[in-house]
């Protein structure tokens, strides 16, 4: 994750209560820091998480006589708004073979190859 150091200086301490530490016995709260996923809770009972991925909003799809022609795969990219992706082109690159697997053209917009094509690929036209 990109952000962890600033995130972790932000949410240093609760909000709620003032609280700086975590972990502990008992525990005082907690810090997990993944792939573009960032946690911080209290043991008051506040957190937060700050999600990074690239998440699937919607999907267009262009067909003739039932074929797949083209289309555009929605997008939010955290910090960048929401983005068109081509379709045939995102099918080929996340080795699918179906446009309706959500979840492994996630997996594969999430890897470093995969987020790297979405932010330099030029928007596809949803017309």
């Amino acid at each position: 994750m990109r952000d962890a150091m600033e995130l972790t200086k932000k949410y240093s301490k609760c909000p709620a209560c003032g609280n700086d530490k975590v972990g502990g016995e008992p525990s005082q709260g907690a810090l997990i820091i993944g792939d573009e996923i960032f946690t911080r809770s209290c043991k008051c009972g506040w957190s937060v998480t700050v999600d990074q991925r690239i998440k699937h909003i919607a999907t267009l799809t262009k067909r003739r006589s039932g074929k797949l022609v083209g289309g555009v795969y929605e997008v939010r990219i955290h910090g960048y708004g929401h983005k068109y992706l081509p379709l045939l082109e995102l099918k080929e690159k996340s080795g699918v073979k179906r446009i309706d697997h959500n979840s492994k053209i996630e997996e594969w917009l999430n890897s470093q190859e995969g987020r790297k094509w979405a932010l330099e690929v030029p928007a596809a036209s949803a017309y």
